[in-house]
């Protein structure tokens, strides 16, 4: 069977997509902990903490491809997540019918 290779925009949008499903799942873990997420006074950051673990994680990946490959992913997705918060409007949801 031939693969055929995907158009590089919708690979980028699908990929964008899982990351931040993973990491909306990793933060929403992390803010109902009952010594993280605001649960404690002394507690780091989840921004400080989910930083350190995906620094480590990534570690492997950015040596893999090259610190200018690395600039290069940071700056577009850097660019895609500016332009995503420009331009996707979040807007009260209407009143739903309930069920009889």
């Amino acid at each position: 069977m031939k693969r055929t290779k995907r158009d590089p925009l919708q690979q980028l949008v699908d990929e964008l997509i899982d990351v931040g499903a993973s990491l909306s799942q990793i933060v929403e873990h992390m803010a109902l902990s009952p010594t993280g997420g605001g649960g404690s006074p002394d507690a780091v950051p989840i921004r400080i903490v989910l930083g350190q673990l995906l620094a480590g994680v990534l570690e492997p990946v950015a040596a893999q491809y090259g610190a200018d490959a690395v600039e290069a992913a940071a700056r577009l997705v850097g660019d895609a997540g500016e332009r995503i918060g420009n331009e996707i409007y979040l807007v009260p949801h209407g009143p739903t019918e309930q069920s009889s």
